[in-house]
C-alpha cells in the first residue's frame, strides 16, 4: 500500500494557532488537533493541549496502540497544566475547573495490514472516500450542537448591538470590537457549554482529567476499496450551509475529496472574508485555525 498525503495548516483570527497535526509516515500515523483555550484568565490556552498531545502522537512506535498512546497522552497534560497552575495551590487537575483547563479535540489514525485503526474527541473528523465515490464519517460531531446554542445566543446579541446603532455592518473596521462585545455577552454560555465536556449530556475532549478517557471513540476498519481519508479541524468546515452538523460535514468532506484540500481551504477563507461580522455565516470566530490532512491510497 503506497500512502501520498497533502496537508492545510493554517492559523485563524486568534493571536495563536491552536490547532496541530502529526505526520510519521514511517509508521503511518497521522493526527489532527483542535485546542480549546480556558474560557477564565489564566494563562491557559488551547495550544497546551493540543501540543502536549502532539509531542506523544509524534513519539509514537510502530507496535503503538491508539488508545493506551492518547490515555499516556492525557494523563501528560493533565501533569503539565497543574503544573503551570502550581502557584495558585492546584495540586490535581480535578481541583481546575472545566471551563478553566487547557483542551483538545483530535482524531488520530493507524494505517496497518489493510486496516484504518482510529480514536476520536471532540469535532475533529475523519471520513474515507471508496472507488466508488461513496463517503463515509467515521466519526461524529457532537460538539455541534452545543455550538448552535451559543450561535443562537450570538445571533440575537448581534441584532441588539446593531439595532442600537452602536455599530453599522459598513465599517468593517469595527468588527473586531463588535465581535468581542457578542463574546463578552454569550461568555456565560460558553462557560455553561465547556462544563458539559466529558459528561453524558456533553461531549467527549481530552482535558488531561481521568474522565476523559471513558468518552474516546475508537475502532477500527478494514480499507478494501477505499482510495481517500480526509482528516479536518472544524475551522475547515464550510460555514455556509444552512444545515449544521452532519450534513454540513458531509457538503464539506464531499466538497474536499472532489476539488481538494486547498480548495476546501480557499473556499472557507473566501466566505469568512467576505463577512466579517459573522453576520451571512453566524459563527463563533471570524475565522478558525484551519488543519487538515487528506490522504490518497494506491
Amino acid at each position: 500500500m503506497k500512502v501520498k498525503h497533502k496537508v492545510v495548516y493554517e492559523k485563524g483570527s486568534s493571536p495563536q494557532n491552536e490547532d496541530a497535526y502529526s505526520i510519521n509516515i514511517e509508521h503511518n500515523i497521522f493526527a489532527v488537533l483542535d485546542g480549546a483555550t480556558a474560557l477564565v484568565k489564566n494563562n491557559v490556552n488551547g495550544s497546551t493541549a493540543s501540543r502536549i498531545i502532539k509531542e506523544h502522537i509524534d513519539s509514537a512506535d510502530s507496535k503503538v496502540d491508539l488508545l493506551s498512546l492518547i490515555i499516556d497522552a492525557n494523563k501528560k497534560l493533565g501533569e503539565e497544566v497543574v503544573k503551570s497552575l502550581s502557584d495558585t495551590g492546584i495540586t490535581s487537575i480535578e481541583d481546575v475547573s472545566k471551563e478553566a483547563r487547557s483542551s483538545t479535540g483530535l482524531v488520530v489514525i493507524k494505517l496497518e495490514n489493510n486496516q484504518l485503526h482510529y480514536l476520536h474527541a471532540g469535532d475533529c473528523m475523519l471520513f474515507v472516500q471508496y472507488h466508488s465515490g461513496s463517503i463515509r464519517s467515521l466519526t461524529y460531531d457532537q460538539i455541534s450542537p452545543l455550538d448552535a446554542i451559543s450561535i443562537e445566543k450570538a445571533g440575537i446579541v448581534k441584532k441588539r448591538l446593531l439595532n442600537e446603532g452602536k455599530y453599522s455592518l459598513s465599517n468593517q473596521e469595527k468588527a473586531p470590537e463588535f465581535l468581542k462585545e457578542v463574546r463578552n455577552n454569550i461568555l456565560p454560555t460558553l462557560q455553561k457549554n465547556r462544563k458539559m465536556l466529558n459528561t453524558p449530556a456533553g461531549y467527549g475532549i481530552i482535558d488531561g482529567s481521568s474522565e476523559a478517557e471513558q468518552y474516546l471513540e475508537y475502532g477500527k476498519v478494514n480499507l478494501n476499496n477505499v482510495s481517500k481519508i480526509l482528516m479536518l479541524s472544524d475551522g475547515l468546515q464550510l460555514p455556509h450551509i444552512k444545515a449544521g452538523g452532519s450534513e454540513c460535514w458531509k457538503q464539506t468532506a464531499e466538497l474536499a475529496f472532489q476539488k481538494g484540500l486547498h480548495h476546501l481551504y480557499q473556499t472557507v477563507q473566501t466566505l469568512e472574508n467576505q463577512d466579517p461580522f459573522c453576520i451571512q455565516h453566524p459563527r463563533l470566530k471570524p475565522s478558525d485555525d484551519k488543519t487538515g490532512i487528506l490522504i490518497e491510497l494506491s
